[in-house]
């Protein structure tokens, strides 16, 4: 999770971690690497998943949402949906969304992503379209003081 690793990795061409439609491996500059520094091939070439799956970024988001009262009966109460903003930006993406993860694409839950979407509305980090529609669902919710 080094900052100058993330950001050599993110400097890295799409073509070059991932080859097609059909390659479900990726990663190929790092697998490469790895095999040149003599790690076997049986390791280098096995699946992995995003670094924040093993960081449990996860459940600590899930946790700070509960705790500031985001908890999955509150997207239910106010019929709050973050697929159409998520498609719509991820799946337009040549490096994220449906282009290559398909409908496996990760997404956080709902009452995560209302949080943070709350937080980023009072902060005045959103567009005016995600930010017209994040608006609506702040007036529903209790959380104005976010």
């Amino acid at each position: 999770m080094d900052a100058e690793v993330v950001n050599l990795a993110m400097s890295v061409a799409s073509e070059l971690k991932i080859t097609s439609e059909e390659d479900h491996l990726g990663k190929h500059p790092a697998r490469q690497l790895a095999q040149r520094m003599g790690i076997p091939a049986r390791y280098a070439n096995r699946s992995k998943d995003a670094a924040q799956h093993g960081a449990g970024i996860h459940s600590v988001l899930d946790r700070i949402a509960r705790k500031e009262g985001f908890g999955p009966g509150v997207v239910k109460e106010i019929g709050y949906s973050n697929d159409k903003i998520t498609t719509g930006k991820l799946g337009s993406s040549e490096r994220y969304g449906y282009r290559y993860a398909g409908e496996k694409l990760w997404q956080v839950p709902q009452h995560v992503q209302l949080f943070s979407h709350t937080l980023a509305y009072r902060n005045g980090l959103l567009n005016k379209s995600t930010r017209n529609r994040i608006k609506y669902f702040i007036n529903k919710t209790k959380h104005t003081s976010c």
